[in-house]
């Protein structure tokens, strides 16, 4: 039995040490790594680093029998963390900006408690400390299904047409963490039960969800060279954004009410918009949103765009995004992929994005960001890669 025991230790000594040296593997492949944006950068080293705490003590303390205090405390609240970074990880996917000072608040509880935990000032009954844990859990989780259902269109769009983007591994991330969230609470809610649990299933699981973790991010970074394909028809026929002609009305014999000045006035309204507010950033952008942000209604937007403008609502969208695109390959984070400026631009799909360009520049992006390298832009600033 004890020879038995022996064995179980040290395949879960090989299996902690597997899965911790592959997530330092990645944290310096990630921090080498100049086509990771900046943002995704500092939380994927700050998800990984975290997720080490608990393969690590978990080695140490099979090998010293008590591992350093410091990291036990850390390792033994660390499910606290698991809100804050779940909420990180979601808001990276949908490109909404994260205040660091508001994120290092929203970390404070895990802080606090490792620190009370490490100084042994354990005032905090179990049965309190597991329901104000089920409470900061339950909290998170409401404000994260918000944010995924205020962006469900947008994650919808990531899903279906940008699969081969940084953003799209991060959903794999997000589920990774969902996983390991609802399985702590799982394993504190058994011992307030007082329900027995054996250690060998918990240090498998320990092992192998770093492990995973570690496995989708390393994807994530090698992802764009091992999955991305360019789109050579730019002008597919599941391009879900082909416009009708923008003259179309006016061969319909269409009746007009906005006067010349009225839509002059207006046009100046609906250009300052989106230059200040970049309503082309969200996907999920329609007539009727555009129209109540001017106060007007749609079919006074329509005429505006369609007669008086002569274009049609997804090709005007269309105009602001390619030009945001411009800016990312020209001066902005030039550490994108092709993939992932186009999500990022706004655009409904990559098909979209490659008839766009290739109709405005005449050029594919790929033959621009080339051009553009042979113009003496160096290739530590672009990356060529679609």
């Amino acid at each position: 039995m004890t020879e038995t025991a022996d064995v179980g230790a040290e395949l879960l000594k090989l299996l902690y040490i597997a899965s911790t040296s592959l997530g330092l593997w990645t944290c310096l492949s990630i921090g080498l790594n100049k086509r990771c944006p900046a943002n995704i950068k500092r939380s994927l080293l700050l998800f990984i680093g975290l997720l080490l705490v608990v393969p690590v003590n978990a080695y140490l303390g099979l090998i010293m029998h008590q591992p350093p205090p410091l990291l036990h405390s850390l390792a033994s609240t660390l499910t606290w963390c698991y809100g804050p970074l779940l909420l990180m990880l979601v808001n990276d996917t949908v490109q909404r900006t994260q205040n660091s000072q508001r994120l290092l608040l929203q970390f404070f509880p895990f802080i606090a408690l490792a620190a009370i935990h490490y100084i042994k000032l354990e005032w905090l009954h179990f049965g309190l400390y597991y329901s104000a844990l089920l409470l900061h859990v339950v909290i998170y989780l409401s404000v994260i299904a918000v944010r995924l259902y205020c962006y469900r269109k947008k994650l919808a769009i990531l899903g279906s047409e940008f699969r081969n983007s940084t953003y799209h591994w991060l959903l794999y991330l997000i589920a990774g963490m969902f996983v390991i969230l609802i399985y702590d609470n799982v394993l504190l809610a058994l011992l307030h039960l007082g329900v027995p649990i054996r250690y060998i299933f918990v240090a498998v699981s320990i092992g192998g969800l770093s492990f995973y973790i570690s496995t989708i991010a390393l994807l994530l970074l090698l992802q764009p060279h091992m999955f991305d394909q360019p789109v050579d028809s730019y002008d597919s026929p599941t391009d879900l954004e082909s416009t009708k002609p923008a003259q179309e009305a006016l061969e319909c014999g269409r009746q007009t009410e906005l006067s010349e000045a009225v839509a002059s006035t207006l046009q100046e309204m609906l250009e300052k918009v989106m230059s200040e507010q970049k309503l082309y950033l969200d996907t999920g952008i329609n007539v009727a949103k555009l129209a109540a942000t001017l106060e007007i209604s749609s079919h006074q937007l329509s005429e505006l765009l369609n007669i008086h403008l002569h274009t049609s609502f997804y090709d005007y969208l269309n105009r602001y995004r390619l030009q945001e695109a411009l800016v990312l390959m020209n001066t902005g984070p030039k550490t994108q992929s092709i993939t992932d400026i186009a999500f990022v631009s706004g655009f409904n799909n990559r098909n979209t994005f490659y008839r766009v360009f290739k109709e405005s520049t005449g050029l594919t992006p790929g033959e621009y960001r080339k051009q553009r390298l042979a113009e003496g832009v160096g290739p530590e600033t672009f990356t060529s890669g679609e």
